[in-house]
């Protein structure tokens, strides 16, 4: 007959040890590749298991180090220990699959099935997707009933979870679909009151305007919004997303372009699935060059839980990384270069390249493997041949997080351009926190995950190359790059440290330290341990303070309280030092307010208008304030500004190349023009606004150059027709009447259509002063503003050498007309 061996010595198995530890040891079928745990797995489960036990626990851990093992033995501990049923949670089906296949090698009981009674009972772990949980008809329920528990869960890789939930907490109905019009219908007029020229562009269909709903209006018009959606959701993708927000609408924001309207929230009802949020334990790993008080404000964690997280005792056992950026050793390096360069290298080794976007990853077309443009569709087939063939040139479309490419499946890896914006949200606060420290901050976070793809393992290498000139101008021209984690900076100190020995020669003159760390040269490889050996985890992590009291505003403006809301609003508008980010919060303070008190609602909005221009505009509207050009010396003025943004010559050259890049005729690229002519403005001496943006005038740009004298800029950057319509030379009229009006006698203005065209459509008529600039004409001032920047890059605070460089680039106040404009070809009078 069989034996009966039980446990062997009567002492604990591993259905029944909890310290997770020894449950390790005690694992009768793992795999004999884990004959030990690591010793930073070792520090995190003894801490977890020592640590008094709380709802919610952030466990950090650099990438690579075995963070799935770790989250898959605290889950059997708890098992053990009786707090079941227990769930790991993973961003996609990708990443699902390699937990599977380290709980199979653990010799752990899973499931991918919520409703197993394996899993229900606590015999087995469920393995699933983020979305399986979070969405409008989970198997864990919806509402105040749950239909599933959990006793414990893990929420791994958190970063990339949020990226994909905030996805299923945001409805978004495209133009073609039968709710768009009625909804468009319902708030046109009032959005009316915060652009004009938007809102018609949306009617229209046509341009890249976004225009927000006032809170007001949205407030008012619940009611309405539910009998639109409630009738023509049921067929939409977005019936997955509407009952995870229904309840909440009022706390939402409304977007329109004229493509969709979006509907979400700066914070996520998480608790709309009440297994999770009654979940007894909560563990959340993040890697530890991430900064986790975003779990507040989306995920409701505890700031205490974010302070003091479980980690290793060394933070040293990140992978090498060579982190070079060739356009900052020398700025004359081209994009089409730096493609070129890396697609020899994707001739023997795997090339992975990070794009923003779809029209960026264009720009890879001719040199990608067929094949490896990755999107979420592909994205798994693409990263399993990455692991098992060499190369390779892949490009991933916006992938920054959530993706791992050990070893040879990536050994150089491109990060193109900014990160875009996931949401419409994120794309009116990327607007309106534009050059904060805090927006900063967030886009330095997103590249630095991006940078992470490559290192998987303390062993793992990889060379890293940054370019693309609006990365640079956010991390060297704005400096962002000072917030970067202690870990990246180290390794970012030694790359330059070694690039500056090559700088000025030339692109290929990288090749060498690539094949150092390519052919593992021993003295790359001891410097880059060096780099590292002193990286420690702070006592406390630092938390956003900010993003607590904005998940404690939303909870109480969803109970009603909306005094409340808006007073610990105002509490954290008096903890920033940024104008724009005070604006920011005294307009989502005004919103919260509206119910309680409209009229200082409305002074509240009006307030935040004077700390940010870009907030929205309250129903009395924005007062436009006029630009005063008595006194203005414009070489002078240009170096007040430039000493004010620029602290290298090099960051100079980088800040105006990446403003020198939007300035081109691009339909998709209307908002970054408008931006960069004003930005130009203020490089060259000039005084300047955008009052649509500012939600002031119907006006583009606005330069004031001096002595009473104007240069007013409609852009129509987007434009592909062969000559000035008749609606663009009205708005032109329009631009002038208004500056009339508004300045009065004595000013002069000068009006400048920016269009691919100088000649007026056969109806069309614009005043006889009207100027334009063409594609040609454009070029030449990107030109000569280039050429002005690389003269002054040494001598920003000399206003002398900066005004004989205006000058030698026909770029005085006087010298600008003539040089870069060219009369319109019709005139009113015809």
């Amino acid at each position: 007959m069989a034996i009966n061996y039980g446990s062997g010595t009567g002492g604990p198995s591993a259905d029944t040890v909890t310290d997770p530890q020894k449950l390790f040891q005690a694992l009768p079928a793992k795999d004999k590749k884990y004959a030990y745990l690591r010793d930073v797995q070792g520090d995190v489960l003894g801490k977890w298991f020592a640590a008094p036990k709380q709802k919610d626990t952030v466990i950090k851990m650099n990438t690579g180090s075995g963070k799935t093992t770790v989250g898959l033995l605290l889950l059997k501990s708890s098992l053990n220990e009786g707090v079941h049923p227990a769930a790991y949670f993973a961003p996609d089906n990708y990443l699902c699959s390699q937990v599977e296949a380290e709980a199979k090698a653990l010799g752990l009981k899973f499931t991918d099935d919520p409703r197993s009674p394996d899993f229900l009972t606590g015999r087995a772990i469920l393995i699933a997707d983020i979305r399986v949980l979070f969405n409008g008809n989970s198997k864990f329920g919806v509402g105040p009933t749950p239909e599933l528990g959990l006793g414990t869960v893990v929420i791994d890789d958190a970063h990339a979870c949020l990226a994909t939930i905030e996805g299923q907490f945001t409805v978004r109905i495209a133009r073609s679909e039968p709710a768009f019009q009625p909804l468009l219908d319902l708030f046109a007029d009032d959005m009316r009151t915060q652009s004009e020229t938007g809102t018609q562009e949306i009617i229209d269909d046509s341009g890249q305007s976004l225009v927000q709903v006032p809170y007001w209006a949205w407030q008012d018009k619940i009611a309405s919004v539910v009998s639109i959606l409630n009738k023509h959701l049921s067929d939409n993708s977005a019936k997955f997303q509407w009952p995870l927000i229904k309840e909440d609408l009022a706390a939402c924001n409304c977007f329109f372009t004229p493509e969709c309207v979006e509907i979400s929230s700066r914070c996520l009802p998480t608790d709309m699935i009440p297994s999770f949020q009654k979940a007894i334990r909560r563990l959340y790993m993040t890697a530890t060059l991430a900064d986790d008080s975003i779990l507040v404000s989306d995920f409701g964690v505890e700031e205490k839980a974010i302070a003091k997280p479980i980690t290793p005792k060394t933070a040293s056992d990140l992978g090498e990384r060579m982190i070079l950026v060739p356009q900052e050793i020398n700025t004359g390096i081209l994009d089409q270069q730096i493609k070129a360069f890396v697609a020899e290298y994707a001739k023997t080794q795997n090339v992975a390249v990070i794009v923003p976007s779809g029209p960026r990853a264009g720009f890879w077309a001719d040199v990608v493997t067929p094949g490896m443009t990755l999107t979420a569709t592909n994205l798994e087939q693409g990263v399993d041949k990455l692991r098992k063939t060499k190369g390779n040139l892949a490009v991933l479309v916006n992938k920054y997080e959530g993706i791992d490419l050990p070893d040879d499946a990536c050994r150089i890896l491109v990060v193109d351009g900014v990160p875009d914006t996931r949401r419409l949200i994120d794309k009116y606060e990327q607007g309106t926190l534009s050059d904060s420290e805090r927006y900063l901050s967030r886009q330095v976070q997103r590249i630095e995950q991006g940078m992470g793809r490559g290192i998987r393992s303390n062993e793992d290498y990889c060379v890293v190359i940054l370019m693309g000139l609006k990365l640079l101008r956010v991390l060297y021209a704005q400096g962002a790059v000072r917030h970067f984690s202690p870990a990246t900076q180290k390794q970012l100190k030694l790359s330059r440290d070694i690039a500056q020995q090559i700088a000025q020669k030339g692109l290929n003159a990288l090749a060498e330290p690539i094949n150092d760390v390519l052919a593992r040269n021993p003295g790359w490889i001891a410097a880059a341990k060096n780099a590292l050996i002193d990286v420690t985890y702070p006592a406390e992590e630092p938390v956003d303070h900010i993003l607590t009291l904005q998940r404690q505003a939303y909870e109480a403006f969803r109970r009603g309280k909306y005094s409340e809301s808006a007073d610990i609003l105002q509490a954290a508008t008096n903890s920033s030092d940024e104008d724009a980010v005070k604006g920011w919060l005294m307009e989502q303070s005004a919103a919260a307010l509206h119910r309680a008190d409209r009229v200082t609602s409305q002074t509240r909005l009006a307030a935040a208008g004077d700390r940010n221009k870009r907030v929205m505009k309250p129903l009395a509207g924005i007062a436009y304030k006029k630009i005063d050009t008595q006194g203005v010396d414009q070489a002078q003025l240009a170096s007040e500004f430039l000493t004010s943004q620029y602290k290298t010559a090099n960051a100079l050259v980088i800040g105006v190349n990446a403003i020198l890049e939007h300035l081109v005729f691009d339909e998709f690229g209307t908002d970054d023009f408008e931006e960069s002519l004003m930005l130009v403005g203020k490089h060259i001496g000039f005084k300047a606004q955008r009052p649509e943006k500012e939600k002031t005038a119907k006006l583009d740009v606005l330069w004031a150059v001096g002595n009473q004298q104007y240069v007013l800029f409609p852009c129509k950057s987007g434009a592909s027709s062969d000559a000035i319509s008749k609606h663009y030379a009205d708005q032109v009229s329009g631009n002038m009447n208004w500056f009339t009006q508004t300045y009065g006698p004595g000013c002069v203005g000068t009006p400048v259509i920016v269009h691919p065209s100088a000649s007026l459509d056969k109806d069309a008529y614009a005043p006889n002063s009207t100027r334009v600039i063409d594609k040609e004409q454009l070029t030449k001032l990107r030109e000569a503003v280039s050429a002005y920047a690389a003269g002054i890059k040494d001598t920003i605070d000399n206003p002398v050498q900066i005004r004989a460089h205006l000058n030698a680039n026909k770029l005085l106040a006087a010298q600008f007309s003539e040089a870069f404009t060219l009369s319109i070809k019709k005139s009113i009078l015809n």
